[in-house]
């Protein structure tokens, strides 16, 4: 658990180290044992918001969630911070969950920026979502921005039977996540284009992003590749080629696979295309235990 607040950190929690001065942790292509997305964010996590910006609906939407079943709120997968903060700037008390210790830490010089009264009403802990115990419950848990799906196999029902465990009887399960249209799809291909260079405020560092994705055979799977062209300084060009390789649900994987794990689908929204793109939408469900 790395704490937000000045309370002692709680009995067996690991204290985090801080992040080198440009941002970036070495060895990302060489480290064995460590999940591709995990080692992804342990270099590469500085440039997450510009490449997957949170909008501001998005935020809204869970607000105004939050006003409906109040707190406090568990937000699962929580990257760098940017929803349990705006939670928290409303009022809630949040715990936010992640495996990936960089992105926490990013979560926790985000936080550092907040009154103490909202660093307060957050926690941070480092824990694998798929088989966390916190020993409390929660009137909200929140698995956002497509983070169900880029789970391990073997972790996603895991994460939506801790889930269980912890929410309130009266409490809800809010998820939101990016599903691809099979028939749209050309040769069933994701393509990006080189995106816009975006720059380390410390050392000047860029980087782009081009994203190659495929969907297999079988529909089920999403594989491939995320390229970072990284330019330093003095002009010397490196890239990483990080690959990708998860779930494919379409909106009926994910009602088979939350009723599968316990859940009652409350309220299921029609997709909706924030970004324009004609290939894929954002689904979201409110769910109760069955």
């Amino acid at each position: 658990m790395l704490q937000s607040s000045d309370q002692a950190p709680a009995s067996g929690c690991r204290k985090i180290g801080q992040l080198p001065a440009d941002g970036v942790l070495s060895g990302f292509a060489g480290k064995s044992g460590m999940p591709d997305d995990v080692r992804r964010y342990a270099q590469l996590g500085w440039t997450y918001e510009k490449f997957n910006p949170l909008r501001r609906e998005e935020i809204a939407w869970h607000r105004q969630l939050a006003g409906v079943y109040g707190g406090p709120i568990l937000e699962l997968a929580c990257g760098s911070g940017r929803l349990c903060t705006a939670l928290a700037m409303a009022g809630y008390a949040v715990d936010a969950v992640d495996r990936s210790s960089a992105m926490l830490i990013r979560a926790h010089q985000r936080i550092g920026a907040l009154t103490d009264d909202t660093r307060k009403r957050i926690r941070l802990i480092e824990a694998d979502i798929g088989s966390f115990s916190l020993g409390d419950r929660y009137k909200l848990i929140i698995i956002a921005d497509n983070s169900l799906a880029e789970l391990p196999d073997e972790t996603r029902a895991g994460c939506l039977r801790c889930a269980r465990k912890h929410i309130d009887l009266n409490g809800r399960l809010v998820l939101t996540a990016r599903v691809y249209d099979r028939d749209i799809i050309v040769h069933g291909r994701v393509i990006t284009r080189w995106s816009a260079p975006v720059t380390h405020p410390i050392t000047g560092v860029q980087v782009r992003r081009k994203t190659e994705l495929e969907i297999s055979s079988d529909g089920t799977r999403l594989q491939g590749t995320m390229t970072y062209e990284i330019t330093k300084p003095d002009q010397s060009i490196d890239f990483e080629i990080c690959p990708v390789d998860y779930a494919h649900y379409t909106r009926e994987d994910y009602v088979s696979l939350l009723q599968a794990n316990g859940w009652t689908i409350e309220a299921d929204y029609a997709p909706d295309d924030p970004d324009g793109a004609s290939d894929s939408a954002v689904v979201r469900f409110v769910c109760r235990l069955q």
